[in-house]
């Protein structure tokens, strides 16, 4: 049976897991211009010509120091609100958020005056920001930028203005196919060397490796948030010798939207996720009884799948979530990594870690199915 040491460990997951899943906004419908009357949800959509339309979602973090903060804009013909789950993601990463509405969609022949609407709406966000992060607790200079496909292209300009206060980029599906060129592309064009934060891209549908522009995106190939165009902010990033990671594929492999945040977080902090590199050799007993009875796992979910199904055998083996952690790492890291290539960068370390350590979590909950876990 595991030791005192593993029970302190799993309980404490279970503790940290239960808070962050029954997280909910801080404050809601808060104004960021010249609204004077109340904002409901029945207020919108919002049009670029309702004042309405400048308001935001809050979630202050807990925290005795200032924390950093998490401003998001969400997808085409959504909300500022997010749920209980994806909140959690931000509580375990120890960050606040700043979810901010603006023209609820943009399309259509109004397109180029909504986008610019969204811009400048960001600018007074971020203004809002600055005016009151004493009020909330929040670090003034530092912010991660987020985005959701409309979001995203609303945010990209200020993400890569070179503001000292943005420390990060992360974002789900950015900048879908209807807003590329070809060539010279703006999108690329404002990444550069001196301006633009480390990224961190996460995208829904998958592509096969190498990423190639012909790319078939799976489930769905009709799918406009492929991720070839996210290799091509890839590609651009690391001719400047600039950092970012791109995972894929999150719909195939059930990870919500902000779920590897945390490890984006971890990394802008200098601190890392629980990975090979930190996880401390499994017991023997631990790697025997894995071996018997997760034998041919050729990706890290499918090991985190077993995982779940025998956690009881391997509980009872001395395992704890920092061993397993370290065995499922291993599996990443012989199996989905291949060699680097001109068009598409290794398969991102980080999706295989977030796996893992979701991994992890599922086994230290157990059957309790916790909104947000992947296993």
């Amino acid at each position: 049976m595991p030791g005192p040491t593993a029970y302190t460990g799993l309980l404490a997951l279970v503790s940290t897991l239960a808070v962050a899943n029954a997280v909910s906004w801080t404050e809601t419908y808060v104004p960021y211009g010249d609204v004077q009357s109340p904002i409901t949800a029945e207020d919108g959509p919002w049009l670029r010509d309702d004042p309405k339309r400048q308001h935001m979602f809050i979630l202050k973090a807990e925290s005795f120091e200032p924390s950093p903060v998490y401003l998001f804009a969400h997808g085409n013909g959504g909300t500022a609100n997010l749920n209980a789950g994806e909140l959690g993601q931000f509580v375990i990463a120890g960050y606040s958020v700043i979810s901010w509405e603006s023209v609820t969609k943009l399309d259509g022949a109004s397109f180029a005056e909504d986008l610019a609407t969204c811009k400048a709406d960001l600018e007074l966000v971020f203004a809002w920001f600055k005016e009151n992060a004493a009020v909330y607790n929040f670090d003034p200079n530092a912010v991660v930028i987020g985005g959701r496909s409309r979001g995203s292209i609303c945010s990209w300009d200020m993400t890569h203005s070179g503001k000292p206060e943005i420390q990060g980029l992360y974002m789900y599906n950015a900048l879908p196919d209807g807003v590329w060129t070809g060539t010279n592309d703006p999108w690329l064009l404002a990444i550069t060397a001196e301006k633009s934060p480390p990224a961190y891209l996460v995208f829904g549908p998958e592509c096969p490796r190498p990423i190639t522009q012909d790319c078939v995106p799976s489930p769905d190939p009709r799918d406009r948030h492929s991720p070839r165009n996210g290799q091509k902010i890839v590609e651009r990033y690391t001719q400047l010798s600039l950092k970012i990671n791109l995972t894929d594929g999150l719909e195939n492999n059930n990870i919500g939207v902000f779920d590897l945040f945390p490890y984006f977080a971890a990394s802008l902090a200098g601190t890392t996720a629980l990975t090979t590199t930190t996880a401390p050799p499994a017991p023997v007993s631990c790697s025997n009884n894995f071996s018997e009875l997760c034998t041919n796992q050729e990706f890290p979910k499918l090991c985190g799948e077993c995982v779940t199904s025998n956690q009881a055998a391997l509980a009872g083996a001395g395992c704890t979530e920092i061993a397993l952690i370290s065995i499922c790492s291993a599996v990443g890291a012989t199996t989905t990594t291949s060699p680097p290539s001109s068009t598409s960068p290794t398969r991102d370390a980080s999706m295989d870690s977030g796996i893992v350590a979701n991994t992890a979590l599922g086994f230290a909950v157990g059957v309790g199915n916790l909104a947000f876990l992947i296993c």
